[in-house]
């Protein structure tokens, strides 16, 4: 008796939740994108192609105390960043400046998280290489539309206001000793 008692109750609420749940006609269909974050990669080398990001390279730069300048905040190499407006409804969590090393052995920084939803208007990173040496800049420009169904997006990188070519995704700079 009480498994269909308990039985009779879920039909009932199965079928109050089917009839209760009918679909407006009015509203037109809207798509929600699950756009992920986009980084910016930062390899440096000098003139003659070595790795100075490499802590191992001769000349190399990885422990100067490299900094970048964005919108107006400094952000140290590998330092831990603080997100007060984080929240679980905003996905992207900015990390600053950080090093890695691609597949290949290479090392690089990236910066990032940026929202992949968002525009970016031609924003300038400035690098401060902690040796006295010249600043860098790097600029991107980000955009991300739809049309139709269907979603576009791109993003230009430029070297201290030269176009990076393609098909390379990260900038490059040759730092002049």
């Amino acid at each position: 008796m009480r498994t269909k008692l308990l039985l009779c109750a879920l039909a009932c609420s199965l079928g109050a939740m089917y009839f209760s749940s009918c679909d407006n006609d009015d509203e037109p269909n809207t798509i929600i994108w699950d756009v992920p974050p986009f980084y910016i990669y930062v390899t440096v080398s000098d003139q003659n192609g070595i790795d100075l990001l490499d802590p191992g390279a001769k000349n190399s730069i990885a422990d100067n105390g490299i900094t970048m300048i964005y919108n107006g905040e400094v952000y140290e190499k590998d330092s831990v960043v603080d997100d007060p407006y984080r929240t679980r409804m905003i996905l992207p969590t900015f990390y600053g400046l950080q090093s890695t090393r691609f597949p290949t052995g290479r090392h690089a920084l990236y910066i990032g998280e940026f929202s992949g939803e968002q525009t970016y208007d031609m924003q300038d990173i400035i690098f401060d290489w902690g040796d006295g040496s010249k600043r860098d800049t790097v600029t991107f420009d980000h955009r991300w539309w739809t049309e139709g169904e269907k979603p576009f997006s791109y993003l230009n990188l430029y070297v201290n206001h030269q176009p990076v070519g393609f098909p390379d995704n990260y900038a490059h700079i040759i730092k002049q000793q």
